[in-house]
């Protein structure tokens, strides 16, 4: 679970896709970081998912699963996807 919410393959990836794109100074969009978090959603939602259903013995899997939506890691990555596309989409009009 700790290594879901704090770093996988898809971070160390983008990061190092990211490096050899600068040094062969090939510029990007300023909205790729959206994938990283994109890539990581799924990987989270399953941890917490698991980590839920293991450990809080909530009974039922609609119960684990509104655990798992609403845990703190999910909301903030969903809101950080949110505010990007709302000061992104003021910028362009």
């Amino acid at each position: 679970v700790i290594a879901a919410h704090y770093g996988s393959v898809s971070v160390t990836t983008f990061a190092v896709g990211m490096a050899i794109l600068q040094s062969k100074q090939i510029p990007l969009e300023s909205y790729m970081p959206l994938f990283v978090a994109l890539m990581e959603l799924p990987a989270v939602i399953i941890a917490s998912f698991e980590q839920y259903r293991m450990h809080a013995q909530l009974g039922s899997f609609r119960n684990t699963l509104i655990q798992t939506l609403t845990c703190r890691s999910i909301l903030m990555l969903i809101a950080s996807m949110a505010f990007g596309y709302y000061f992104s989409a003021a910028t362009v009009s």
